[in-house]
This record gives structure tokens, C-alpha cells and sequence, in this order.
């Protein structure tokens, strides 16, 4: 039990644990549950893509530890890098419904398999978005508490463009975090091949667009901490 009060530090914390947890068997129940209805298996990536979503979460409960060696915090610190904008990456998995179709049609009525895929994409999307802001909220909180208010701020700002460069290295050039490990060459040139105007463009509207989720999210947050709603 104390190892379990050390990583998850407050009840709050614990219990959005448990929900992400919810969600995430939900997100799988629904792929097994497609998969057996349709004997189609091509959505069993959104699985191992929440199992990456999840990696950067445990790394930032790791990270506020007060006990954690300087050496490690720096080993788990780089690590979250790597692995935090598999988290957000679901958003881009809605190219996989782009060529459905959700209108009612007068022969077929409307098409519950992609309406099914657009929910469950959703939920995956969902769940990806909530388990990065708490891991990010997690490191936001602890660097503000360490060094102030601006800091934290910009740590935010820092890490959701690295994330959008990430996601765009995942989606477009099809790199994976395990690659600094496996292919650390490939990786590197492929990084210095990658940088144009349209990877630019990508990298700043994302960016913008998680940051803005992030806000949300975070003043959200704030409410169960305020004396008036």
C-alpha cells in the first residue's frame, strides 16, 4: 500500500487512474467485439496504441517521486519525451473512417458498422486525450511547484510541440518511439529528411490544437478546486 500511496499520490489522482482504466477495457471490448462479429481484425492496432498511450502516464507518476535518483529522473525524463505523443496520436487514427458512409441512404439505410468504428475510434481518441493530460498535468504541477509558474507554462507549450513533431514523424514518415532504440540511425535521418514548410505548418496547428485541449482541460480541473462553479 505504500508503494501504491507513492506513485498514485492523492485520491484524485487514484480514481482517474481507475477510470483511464474503464475506458481503455472499453475501447477494447468494443475492437473484440467487432472483431467477432466481423472477423475482421484490422482494428487491433488501436490495442497496442493504447499500450504505447499508457507508457508515458506510468513514466510521469514516476517522475513526481521525490525519491527518484537524479540520474534515473533524467533516464525516465528522456523517456517521456519519446513516448508521450503516442498518447495524443489516436487523433490521427480517424483517417482509417475518412471514406465512410454516415449519411442515411434510401437503399441501405445507415451503415452501423461505420457508425460502430466512429464511436469506438472515438472512445480510443477519447481516452488517449485524458491519459496524456494527466500525464502531463502531473509533470506541469511539479515543475511549477519547483521552479514557478512561467516554467511550468512553458514546459507545456515545449512538449506539445515536440509531441505534434512526433505524431507527425509516427503518422507520415511511420517512425516509432522503439526506433531510438532498434534504429537510431534510420531514425536520425530520417528526422533531418523530414524537415520542410508543410511539416512546419502540420507541427503548429497540432500543436496549437493540444494546447488548447490542454487549457481546457486544465481549467476544468481547477473547478473542484474553486469555492463557486
Amino acid at each position: 500500500m505504500n508503494l501504491l500511496n507513492k506513485f498514485l499520490p492523492n485520491k484524485r489522482t487514484f480514481n482517474l487512474f481507475v477510470m483511464f482504466l474503464i475506458l481503455s477495457f472499453s475501447g477494447c471490448f468494443m475492437v473484440a467485439l467487432r472483431t467477432l462479429i466481423t472477423l475482421n481484425s484490422n482494428y487491433f492496432f488501436l490495442i497496442w496504441n493504447l499500450f504505447l498511450a499508457w507508457i508515458p502516464l506510468f513514466l510521469s507518476l514516476i517522475l513526481i517521486v521525490e525519491e527518484i535518483h537524479k540520474v534515473a529522473k533524467i533516464f525516465f525524463g528522456v523517456a517521456w519525451i519519446i513516448f508521450y505523443p503516442n498518447a495524443s496520436y489516436f487523433i490521427t487514427d480517424f483517417i482509417h473512417i475518412s471514406r465512410g458512409g454516415y449519411h442515411l441512404s434510401s437503399h441501405t439505410g445507415i451503415e452501423v458498422v461505420v457508425w460502430y468504428d466512429f464511436l469506438m475510434i472515438s472512445l480510443f481518441v477519447f481516452t488517449g486525450l485524458l491519459i496524456g493530460f494527466l500525464s502531463l498535468y502531473l509533470l506541469h504541477k511539479k515543475i511549477e511547484k519547483k521552479i514557478g509558474f512561467h516554467a511550468g507554462w512553458r514546459f507545456i507549450i515545449a512538449a506539445e510541440i515536440l509531441s505534434s513533431y512526433g505524431i507527425y514523424l509516427g503518422r507520415f514518415i511511420r517512425l516509432n518511439s522503439w526506433h531510438v532504440v532498434t534504429n537510431p540511425y534510420n531514425l536520425v535521418k530520417s528526422v533531418l529528411w523530414s524537415f520542410n514548410f508543410e511539416t512546419l505548418i502540420f507541427v503548429i496547428i497540432l500543436s496549437f490544437f493540444l494546447t488548447l485541449i490542454y487549457i481546457a482541460l486544465y481549467n476544468i480541473s481547477q473547478l473542484s478546486k474553486q469555492n463557486s462553479y
